[in-house]
């Protein structure tokens, strides 16, 4: 998962990119707790709650593409990103919310998930065509056809 960057990105280095391609790679996601909701309203607010707070902090690699990164080639730079959340949505997916905190601050980028080609429709076999017996071999007589018999007492 990962975000392809449609604006120039400039690297601490100086380096300028269109089409980077930014992802968590395999960084490490940091949470502490920092408070309550609380701590932030004045007193007396009906919305205050003594729910607690996480940071979530994680530094994200930017590569040249995604070809760069899925061959294995290096990161041109290495950021960091965090939000907080309370303690209420630690259940949901914390790298998708920095990851949404990513898409805030490169506005001109596109999930990778959505730049991939659908995958195509299993092909159908056709069904396998009745043979008609070559010329060779005798056919069969039909059902409602009796049997021609060469027994000669048979009757005809």
């Amino acid at each position: 998962m990962g975000l392809i960057n449609n604006d120039v990105y400039t690297a601490s280095n100086g380096v300028q990119k269109t089409g980077a391609y930014i992802c968590f790679a395999n960084e490490t996601l940091y949470l502490t707790q920092q408070g309550t909701f609380a701590a932030g309203l004045p007193s007396g607010n009906a919305e205050a709650s003594s729910e607690p707070v996480y940071h979530i902090r994680a530094n994200y690699r930017v590569y040249w593409d995604k070809e760069a990164r899925e061959s294995g080639k290096g990161f041109i730079d290495l950021q960091s990103v965090s939000t907080t959340v309370p303690r209420s949505q630690l259940s949901s997916s914390l790298y998708e919310r920095l990851y949404d905190v990513l898409k805030e601050t490169y506005p001109n980028s596109v999930d990778e998930l959505t730049v991939r080609a659908p995958p195509a429709a299993p092909v159908a076999q056709p069904a396998p065509v009745a043979s008609e017996p070559a010329a060779s071999e005798p056919s069969a007589p039909a059902a409602s056809e009796p049997a021609a018999s060469s027994d000669p007492v048979a009757p005809q």
